[in-house]
């Protein structure tokens, strides 16, 4: 059985996420991510992602800050790899950065 892969489009003034997940995640959760100036969140309820820019409405089970490289472009698939390879804080519920991970991989390109 392969991945499922789904884009999900919000409003214009939002961020078109890609996300990859090799099974359905049974999991509520909500992100902020920080990189660089700006914050975007990330909404997982029974299935259904929902992200928008800015800070998280209420507050978030995990605010994420990426360190990105001066040179590196604050991208989703940069936020990604920095969380992968550990160059972000991290504050609240901890254990769900791995949840973001499993959610949030980067497609093949």
């Amino acid at each position: 059985m392969g991945h499922r892969s789904r884009t999900v489009r919000t409003a214009p003034d939002r961020p078109t996420t890609a996300v990859t997940t090799p099974k359905p995640v049974a999991v509520a959760a909500s992100w902020e991510i920080h990189a660089r100036d700006f914050a975007l969140h990330a909404v997982l309820t029974d299935g259904k992602l929902e992200t928008g820019v800015g800070p998280h409405p209420g507050k978030p089970d995990l605010v994420i800050t990426a360190n990105l490289a001066d040179d590196e472009l604050a991208s989703y698939r940069a936020i990604v790899r920095a969380a992968k390879s550990g160059r972000v804080d991290v504050s609240c519920r901890r254990k769900l950065l791995d949840t973001f991970l499993r959610v949030f991989t980067v497609p093949a390109a």
